[in-house]
């Protein structure tokens, strides 16, 4: 049988809201999502689900998916991508992909990377990089600009350093209280900012039950920086919650941050161990035959400011001429 040409276009989207922060986080309004994904359908992409792209994998067939195709995800589990974005998806007939941390769930305690988030749109970077220990602040003196900018290209230099000294070179107790220190001193009652700012039970249920529910690890952690022992319990404490919440098997994953830095060998090796049919990394480009039939743990995504209408859409259209 001749193998035609096939292209996968996989975007991920986070925040959904109308109210636009000055800084911290960089939501689209709903405007402008509805907006993007006309434009995707416009440049000659079909919308396919998750389901199309594990079944195309599982079978070795691509029939289940069109010669240019598009799957639309989503990151965190958060409330508004479930009652705005999926809202959205429904209204336009396009099925999407939902993956969902689950340490929320479990304590109902917020994420640190959504802490950390809270505490950028009320603090300025500078002044939270003075707050930071000396000496991770001279670790992060021997990253280079390069490596900092390309993990977070969407930022200014000083706040990519920000970030990266909260994800990648604080250990887990140094990171968790600083952050926690700068998200008290922010005023925040916690439980009330976790029922509003994630999904419920529920809401997870109806996407498995939808066919668009994968996992995204358990606390949002890079998983590629966990030792075997807590890798394992990272990945089979999610798996369990978001099993249990779905009452079906959950075989497709998203790796938090998704970078180089964010994934290896090992992280594939033990995802595979675990049956996980498609992973998606963070790693730009379009994804073709041989991606879905040999790599189908490190399938490839752009953010949605690489796509049509992006501030940097030159991203994808460098890559759809090549």
């Amino acid at each position: 049988m001749e193998r035609k040409k096939l292209r996968l276009l996989v975007v991920n989207y986070h925040y959904i809201r109308e109210n636009v922060p000055s800084r911290g986080i960089y939501p689209l309004t709903p405007s402008q999502f509805e907006n993007k994904l006309d434009e995707i359908s416009k440049n000659g992409f079909k919308f396919v689900s998750l389901k199309q792209v594990n079944d195309a994998i599982e079978f070795k067939d691509k029939s289940f998916l069109s010669s240019n195709s598009c799957l639309i995800t989503f990151d965190d589990g958060l409330k508004e991508s479930y009652e705005v974005g999926l809202s959205i998806l429904d209204k336009k007939g396009i099925p999407g992909a939902f993956f969902v941390p689950t340490f929320p769930i479990e304590t109902q305690k917020t994420l640190d990377v959504h802490k950390f988030h809270y505490v950028q749109s009320q603090f300025i970077s500078k002044d939270i990089l003075k707050s930071a220990p000396m000496e991770f602040l001279n670790v992060l003196g021997n990253i280079s600009s390069e490596n900092l900018l390309g993990q977070y290209p969407w930022d200014d230099l000083e706040t990519a350093k920000m970030k990266y000294l909260v994800n990648f070179i604080l250990n887990e107790d140094d990171r968790n209280k600083f952050i926690d220190h700068l998200f008290n001193l922010c005023g925040v009652i916690e439980k009330a900012f976790v029922d509003d700012f994630y999904m419920n039970r529920n809401q997870i249920r109806i996407l498995a039950e939808r066919g668009y529910l994968g996992a995204h690890g358990r606390t949002h952690c890079p998983l590629a920086a966990l030792d075997l022992f807590d890798l394992q319990r990272e990945l089979d404490m999610s798996i369990q919650t978001l099993e249990e919440c779905a009452s079906q098997k959950i075989t497709s994953i998203s790796y938090p941050y998704g970078g180089p830095t964010a994934v290896s060998p090992l992280l594939y090796r033990e995802v595979k161990a675990r049956n996980f049919c498609s992973g998606f990394t963070m790693e730009r480009g379009l994804n073709d035959w041989d991606d879905l039939e040999k790599r189908p743990l490190a399938l490839k995504r752009f953010d949605t400011n690489d796509v049509y209408g992006g501030k940097s859409e030159q991203v994808l259209k460098r890559y759809l001429n090549s």
